[in-house]
């Protein structure tokens, strides 16, 4: 379920970069700056929920604890 999961936001961080360069010349330049800003928010924001649910995962299959103690 997790690595399914993980995949699926891969998938989407590779459509915001890729798309995002992309749509670069196809967009008008007066939205580019806006459409900038969505982008890397929008990656910054799927690497960290990826990162979490990650960490997520590689805490249950060592059993279910965690390393902090």
């Amino acid at each position: 379920m997790r690595k399914t999961l993980l995949t699926f936001i891969d998938i989407f961080i590779i459509i915001f970069v890729f798309g995002g360069l992309f749509a670069f010349g196809y967009i008008p330049s007066r939205q580019q700056p806006t459409l900038v800003v969505v982008l890397i928010l929008g990656s910054v924001v799927l690497v960290i929920l990826r990162l979490i649910l990650q960490s997520k995962a590689r805490n249950s299959e060592a059993g279910g604890r965690d390393d902090q103690q």
